[in-house]
């Protein structure tokens, strides 16, 4: 693809927003308090404990609950999007081609 095609200006402009999207998103989150923020990540915690549960029944229980609520909050809600938007801010430079995709998966 070449830099001044219109698939490469169009995925340019895709990704720059999902990175403005995904970074207003980190932002505005960051400015709850503690007890806003438990609220609003209560459903990515039950479907993580569900599934969790799925495959190994009682895993997650009254004991852990809390342990496990904290580690879900910081791998999805600090780590996981902090990579998301690293990564959409670096192909909002450079954007996506099947060359650099192949380059970024590991063999």
């Amino acid at each position: 693809m070449k830099k001044g095609s219109k698939l490469y200006w169009l995925l340019t402009i895709i990704v720059v927003i999902l990175a403005l999207a995904i970074n207003a998103y980190i932002i505005m989150h960051s400015c709850l308090n503690a007890s806003e923020s438990t609220k609003a990540s209560a459903g990515v915690i039950e479907v993580a404990e569900n599934v969790v549960n799925t495959f190994k029944p009682n895993a997650i229980n009254s004991e852990n609950h809390d342990a496990f609520a904290s580690f879900i909050r910081k791998a999805f809600g600090h780590f996981g999007l902090f990579v998301v938007s690293g990564l959409l801010t670096y192909f909002s430079k450079k954007p996506p081609t099947s060359a650099r995709i192949v380059r970024w998966l590991p063999l």
